[in-house]
């Protein structure tokens, strides 16, 4: 029932329990739509649907997890669209209509609104503001290109000594230029007037605080995505971690709150709403540790970050440990056995075993290697054969059975 459709087919989105849902994905010239592909009966109407007028970039989404490789990211102005195909390739031929659908929107409908002919207005007139739209559609798409680069001044002489911005002839004679420090252009006086902003690139890669002169095109744009989560720190520099104290602090305050939430949206509704309307617009902060916004990394800057997250934390805790059902969800230290709930939210006491997730006491933890589950779980998938020799007396052939050093005897 769809009409001009340029491409459908089976893709998973990542939800907000951070889990992938099967959707039937149909791209039309003006639209994406998902269609469930699970249910009874026929399926009418999509449950999800997105304009491409309002699609700011299409781009490949190198995650963590498993199929980073054929995963793509969808960029709105409201949200970011995150999507699995079941193999690189066919990512790949997605991303491409993608972008080329949305491509072929931006002109004729660059508002995100459908384009109103005015009769009473002249017809240079309106060239002239679907010419300003194209062009505004332009910069914000070549802008986001360069958001994580750091910016290269390539000389006056490769823009033809004009501006970057309204292409009046600049420099020697006619002017001086000023350069932009996000995208390294030059422009005119009029175009350039030494606003201050912070530098995405700058901060990410060297994690320059400072803010620098850009350009009027470069103020706005920054502007425009400055609460967009658009940086992935893990991606684009993982070392910063290491470097930036107080970034290393989110960091830890971002994983109790994962955990946290992993308790609280399998518990009431009423719960997991709460949780989010306290983070609200940024629900990203519960589904992605590693992504930002602009507007994150200037908190982590001033030092506000991680008074809020702390805060989140201390709700979230205190609704664990009073619910009757998330309480129940806790561990049992195996290997000192003391009896005490421990919880893998709480950092400074546990340590969660990276293989099978089992949380204990960071001290035991640190004495016992490796983990008794894991063993357990190693011993589990030995062959009959293996323990049918046990039982006749004869000794493994493998090593494989004292590769593990039991730490206690009853495990």
């Amino acid at each position: 029932r769809c009409r001009d459709v340029l491409k459908a087919g089976l893709l998973y989105q990542l939800s907000d329990l951070n889990n992938w849902r099967a959707f039937t994905f149909v791209l039309s010239a003006t639209r994406l739509q998902a269609f469930p592909t699970e249910g009874r009966g026929p399926v009418s109407e999509p449950v999800l649907r997105y304009s491409l007028s309002g699609c700011l970039a299409v781009q490949r989404d190198g995650g963590a997890e498993g199929g980073g490789a054929a995963r793509l990211q969808v960029v709105f102005a409201s949200e970011v669209l995150r999507l699995r195909a079941e193999s690189e390739r066919e990512a790949q031929d997605w991303a491409e209509a993608l972008r080329t659908a949305a491509a072929a929107q931006r002109p004729r409908d660059g508002d995100g609104a459908p384009a109103v002919v005015m009769r009473s207005k002249p017809a240079r007139e309106r060239r002239q503001r679907d010419a300003q739209r194209s062009k505004r559609q332009s910069v914000t798409t070549s802008f986001l290109g360069i958001l994580t680069r750091l910016a290269v001044e390539k000389g006056l002489t490769a823009q033809s000594f004009r501006c970057a911005g309204c292409q009046k002839p600049v420099g020697l004679s006619r002017g001086k230029a000023k350069v932009c420090h996000y995208s390294g252009w030059y422009y005119c006086h009029s175009c350039h007037e030494d606003d201050l902003f912070l530098i995405p690139a700058r901060l990410l890669h060297n994690w320059d605080t400072t803010r620098h002169k850009v350009s009027k095109q470069a103020k706005e744009f920054l502007e425009f995505v400055y609460e967009e989560p658009l940086l992935d720190v893990q991606q684009l520099n993982s070392s910063l971690y290491e470097h930036c104290e107080a970034l290393a602090t989110v960091l830890r305050l971002r994983h109790r709150l994962q955990s946290l939430r992993a308790y609280l949206f399998s518990c009431r509704a009423a719960v997991a709403e709460d949780l989010r309307r306290r983070i609200f617009p940024r629900e990203y902060l519960l589904q992605h540790i590693h992504l930002y916004s602009l507007a994150d990394l200037q908190q982590v800057i001033d030092g506000k970050l991680a008074p809020f997250l702390s805060k989140v934390i201390k709700f979230a805790s205190s609704h664990v440990y009073s619910c009757s059902l998330c309480s129940e969800k806790g561990f049992i230290c195996e290997l000192c056995q003391n009896g005490q709930v421990i919880y893998p939210f709480q950092e400074s006491a546990t340590k969660r075993c990276e293989g099978c997730g089992a949380v204990f006491h960071s001290e035991c933890r640190m004495r016992a290697q490796p983990c008794p589950r894991c063993v357990r779980r190693e011993l589990h998938q030995k062959p009959s054969s293996f323990w049918r020799n046990l039982e006749q007396g004869d000794s493994p052939s493998d090593d494989t059975f004292c590769s593990f050093e039991m730490p206690y005897q009853d495990t």
